[in-house]
């Protein structure tokens, strides 16, 4: 995909902050964006720099992260495609809150604050449909919040195994496109509480571990235990 392939215009109402607004107030955006490709470890932005911009992950992983006293990088987030990454600084600050960094070679398209406040201060109207579509992803976190709050890690770590399962040569298999601290950050927990896990699920005979995949070699043993 190039930029000349890629049409920014007809992408931007697949974006949940974007898909209740109309054709004009997509054009309005679209003709101010970029599309921009960085490269692996590629630092996008800087905490506590004016927040100028905010982006959507067309394709590609990025880390929201801040450095602690001791100069190690403490994650908050993984975005992955078609996720908005700094929205909340455009709106409620002129700063952003942590640092940003593209985890793999990605595309990314960067949209300036100034345009959609300018929008926004335009026509209204677009103000009301942005918020409601942060309220229908409110309300996705609370559930994912109360899904963390009932469900175990082992029960995070099949349920995503059987999500995200494959059938290659006769064999359900799940990629690790990631590292293990990536996935226990999606999944809610920390690397040592992962890592111990699957080590009780590969005892149990449940998973094997592979170089860059897990492989479920009790299936049915798995969809009782998770009840889907």
């Amino acid at each position: 995909m190039t930029a000349r392939e890629f049409n920014i215009k007809e992408y931007l109402p697949h974006v949940f902050l974007f898909n209740s607004l109309n054709a004009e107030d997509i054009l309005a955006i679209a003709q101010v964006c970029a599309l921009i490709r960085p490269k692996k470890n590629t630092l996008i932005f800087n905490q506590d720099t004016p927040a100028d911009y905010f982006y959507v992950v067309v394709i590609g992983k990025i880390s929201i992260f801040r450095v602690n006293k001791h100069g190690q990088e403490q994650v908050i987030h993984i975005h992955t495609d078609n996720e908005v990454v700094a929205e909340a600084a455009i709106f409620d600050r002129l700063k952003y809150p942590a640092s940003c960094k593209t985890i793999k070679d990605s595309t990314l398209v960067k949209i300036p604050r100034s345009a959609l406040i300018n929008l926004i201060m335009t026509r209204p109207e677009t103000a009301l449909k942005m918020m409601s579509a942060y309220s229908m992803r409110l309300r996705e976190f609370v559930s994912k919040v109360e899904y963390l709050t009932i469900v175990d890690v082992k029960q995070r770590i099949l349920r995503y195994f059987f999500k995200n399962k494959m059938l290659v040569q006769g064999k359900f298999v799940v990629e690790l496109n990631m590292t293990k601290k990536e996935l226990a950050q999606i999944l809610g927990t920390v690397p040592e509480t992962l890592s111990r896990n699957l080590g009780k699920l590969k005892k149990d005979k449940l998973i094997k571990e592979n170089q860059n995949h897990f492989e479920i070699i009790a299936m049915d043993k798995i969809h009782d235990l998770i009840g889907d």
